[in-house]
């Protein structure tokens, strides 16, 4: 809970929890502060002690509190929340919580690791109720702690969470069978093997996901940032080697 200190006719009283519920309060710091943003961080903090974070009922007067208050004073409101253990699902399903807290938000966004780079996080749209969804963001974290953005990504909020449905299984199904049709003479490189996959329908989201099924071998080919692919048979036995047995 987050502490807040009473005043009586100007004079300091006593410290005392805050929550979302204290809306007199946190409008009177906006307005002082002048805050173009409120980070509520995380949500489950601050929601108050009689308020139950799975029902729905509970949760959205406190919520419409809040989005009244950012309209009035012209602030957006970002809302902190921690995925739920469970595996796989939709994502608008996976944040922790009633799915009204997703139902009051006008946006929402994934942040997670890069499952097929673990140096990196991802930053994906989930859900957007004001124009169409944004391109996922790419980003790393620097050695002196500073978020560096990466540029764009193909992953989408789906594909941070495992999810997959029947159409896209039969894709990465079909990805696999071209990954293992041009690497079964060897290493290629990653440029070249993504080209390919462009022009047969492929999206790269769709490629990374056979090549983790394949267990696709990446490693440096000799020249500044180019990757090689290989499949990980063949790295083990190489076809030159195959072929004199």
């Amino acid at each position: 809970m987050m502490r807040g200190t009473l005043y009586n006719d100007g004079e300091r009283e006593k410290q005392c929890g805050l929550s979302l519920a204290d809306i007199d309060q946190l409008e009177s710091a906006i307005s002082e502060t002048r805050a173009r943003l409120v980070v509520i961080d995380p949500l489950q903090s601050f929601l108050g002690a009689t308020v139950d974070l799975h029902r729905s009922n509970e949760t959205r007067p406190v919520l419409d509190g809040i989005i009244k208050l950012g309209e009035r004073r012209s602030c957006a409101v970002l809302i902190v929340r921690h995925l739920s253990k469970g595996q796989g699902g939709r994502p608008l399903y996976r944040g922790l919580g009633s799915i009204d807290i997703t139902g009051a938000a006008r946006s929402e966004l994934f942040v997670a690791g890069d499952p097929y780079d673990a140096s990196r996080g991802i930053m994906a749209h989930a859900k957007s109720n004001l124009g169409k969804l944004g391109r996922s963001l790419s980003y790393t974290i620097s050695e002196e702690g500073r978020l560096v953005w990466g540029g764009t990504s193909d992953l989408v909020a789906g594909d941070l969470l495992g999810e997959c449905t029947p159409e896209q299984q039969s894709a990465v199904e079909e990805a696999a069978e071209f990954l293992e049709e041009v690497l079964s003479g060897g290493a290629q490189s990653s440029k070249d093997v993504k080209e390919q996959a462009g022009a047969r329908g492929i999206s790269f989201a769709t490629l990374r996901r056979a090549q983790d099924r394949l267990g696709v071998i990446k490693r440096p080919s000799g020249f500044q940032r180019s990757w090689l692919l290989e499949l990980p048979s063949l790295a083990q036995n190489p076809p030159d080697l195959l072929e004199s047995k």
